[in-house]
């Protein structure tokens, strides 16, 4: 166990070049604590404190003026720095893993939206059908129902992000099925 500050804990780290990873209790406006800080190759390079120092303020002013702690050695299975990066580890991967679940499944879709062959539900006069939009004509047009939104959208040359616009328009006008 060191009874030093956290000044002369980090000079002592640079100079041996240490690395681990050194637990002190503190007491912060009458609130028990602790501090932790994982030293690699003699520089600090993650600190832990409950409570933590206010918005905007450093490590060092809050650990300042606490002056000399007991700080003692332990291993890594036992900190809150390891736990806590362990469990950031573990949310970054449930979140990667929901991630590509849903990207799977706007895949799915997106291939079961395009293999669905659009139909004509009513026949549009020619008087109504120029006054559609161009981009929903065009569609239109080319709805005879063997056509893929895919095949549609290679046809016109569009992407299928806008054949899919253009379809959903359709659809919500009630002139396709």
């Amino acid at each position: 166990m060191l009874h030093i500050s956290y000044e002369e804990l980090l000079r002592l780290a640079v100079s041996y070049k240490y690395s681990g990873i050194f637990h002190a209790d503190i007491m912060i406006n009458g609130q028990p604590g602790f501090v932790e800080v994982l030293i690699q190759d003699g520089q600090a390079f993650d600190i832990l404190s409950v409570p933590a120092p206010p918005r905007g303020e450093r490590w060092e002013t809050m650990l300042a003026p606490l002056g000399r702690l007991s700080w003692k050695l332990i291993a890594p299975e036992t900190s809150n720095i390891a736990a806590r990066n362990e469990y950031h580890a573990m949310l970054l991967q449930a979140n990667q893993a929901t991630q590509q679940q849903q990207a799977q499944v706007r895949a799915q879709e997106a291939q079961r939206r395009h293999q669905v062959i659009p139909r004509q539900k009513i026949q549009l006069p020619p008087d109504q059908l120029r006054q559609l939009p161009h981009r929903y004509r065009t569609v239109y047009m080319l709805i005879d129902g063997y056509r893929t939104p895919q095949d549609i959208a290679t046809i016109l040359n569009k992407t299928i992000e806008e054949t899919d616009h253009a379809l959903a328009y359709l659809h919500q006008q009630n002139i396709i099925t």
